[in-house]
């Protein structure tokens, strides 16, 4: 008998132990390491997890179960964690966040029927870097460090980065050493030259294409400024027409083309030959209606003001936004497309005064579909006479 109720014992005790979950502390201090024995909480037995970390722990981590599943993944609430004080988790929750920055030798007690973590430990001195952490230079499956350089105040720079592949890429900010945060597009995310992207945490990762680069982190205005060096640097993939009543909604007129500013490489201009009327719609696209991501107009619930003359108007990207309205006329418009940015400005243009003075010039006509005509019959056509464009009533 006596040996049965042992038995009985030992039976109980594995049950226990093969049922008991396992957590595990991971983030940029230890490279994402999940499920690390070096790591592991303890069962303390009254339903709490205990951890005494040796060293440092740096902003951007969570708790786990050992898996990435949502189910078994504890993280940030959107508030940064204060020392000593309960903090309260979500599931699966973005990348918790140290109000100190950095603890040393942290203590950690984690509760997963409560969902609460409360870290007591000692404040450290917090040293803040940036690199770049993609699989820079051709596109492989490996991802690496390249490293940048604070060269004033928030400004860090990576010089000469050579790209062979289109690769991705994100920004990492470093807390004595370790990732303390994920850095990447703030709305467009591939670079195909020069220009200025928006950044936030977390946000899509860059894709750049093949090309040698100045990579240039803004931490104060959370931005990356891409200049190109040599002939390497590709042109932009991407060419933007201007849409709406005013060429009866031609595709890709040609009349209607951005070109590419030589004053800043983040923005494409138009100086339009015509007339905007007030209350009048447009939009622009890339000269198709099939990219809804290269479909630029106002809100859908159309909720936005008119576009007033010299304000920048803040667009929305969606294959069902509605057009944009003009507030007031303008006469042959300057139109200054900012796709990082994401917005459009328009003035009174001064580079297409004296059409007339072209009329010398060997005009070359299209139809409004923006089809080269060589003989053209009666009927509204686009003509370009040098660098000049309009549209003229052929008799």
């Amino acid at each position: 008998m006596k040996k049965f109720y042992f038995f009985l014992v030992a039976l109980m005790l594995g049950v226990m132990s093969a049922s008991a979950a396992n957590y595990y502390l991971v983030g940029g201090f230890n490279g994402w390491a999940n499920g690390s024995a070096s790591y592991k909480f303890t069962d303390a037995g009254d339903g709490t997890y205990v951890l005494n970390m040796n060293g440092q722990l740096t902003s951007d981590f969570k708790v786990t179960n050992g898996t990435w599943d949502d189910s078994g993944t504890y993280g940030s609430n959107g508030a940064a964690l204060e020392l000593g004080e309960t903090y309260s988790l979500k599931q699966p929750g973005s990348n918790i966040q140290l109000e100190c920055g950095v603890v040393d030798n942290p203590k950690l007690v984690f509760n997963p029927t409560a969902k609460t973590l409360v870290i007591t430990g000692e404040e450290a001195e917090v040293e803040i870097s940036y690199d770049i952490w993609g699989n820079l230079p051709a596109a492989s499956s490996s991802w690496a460090s390249t490293s940048m350089e604070n060269v004033e105040g928030d400004k860090w720079v990576a010089e000469d980065v050579e790209v062979t592949a289109t690769s991705n890429f994100g920004i990492r900010e470093l807390t004595n050493g370790n990732q303390s945060n994920w850095i990447s597009a703030d709305g467009a995310s591939a670079i195909t030259g020069p220009g200025v992207f928006n950044c936030k945490i977390e946000g899509t990762n860059f894709s750049i294409a093949p090309g040698t680069y100045t990579i240039t982190f803004d931490a104060a205005a959370y931005t990356l400024t891409v200049a190109g060096e040599g002939s390497d640097v590709p042109t932009p993939s991407v060419t933007y027409y201007m849409i709406g009543d005013f060429n009866t909604w031609t595709l890709a007129d040609p009349a209607a083309k951005f070109a590419q500013s030589t004053e800043n490489s983040a923005e494409y201009v138009l100086d339009y030959v015509g007339t905007l009327e007030s209350g009048t719609g447009f939009k622009i696209n890339d000269g198709t209606w099939t990219n809804d991501s290269c479909n630029f107009g106002a809100k859908e619930d159309s909720s936005q003001a008119p576009i007033e003359l010299g304000t920048p108007f803040v667009y929305t990207i969606a294959g069902g936004s509605q057009n944009i309205i003009m507030a007031t006329t303008v006469v042959n418009p300057h139109v200054v497309l900012n796709p990082t940015a994401k917005t459009i400005t328009i003035t009174t243009s001064t580079a297409v005064e004296g059409v007339e003075m072209e009329e010398n010039v060997a005009p070359v006509y299209y139809n409004l579909q923006g089809v080269r005509v060589d003989a053209p019959a009666n009927g509204l056509y686009i003509v370009v006479r040098g660098n000049k464009v309009a549209k003229e009533l052929v008799k």
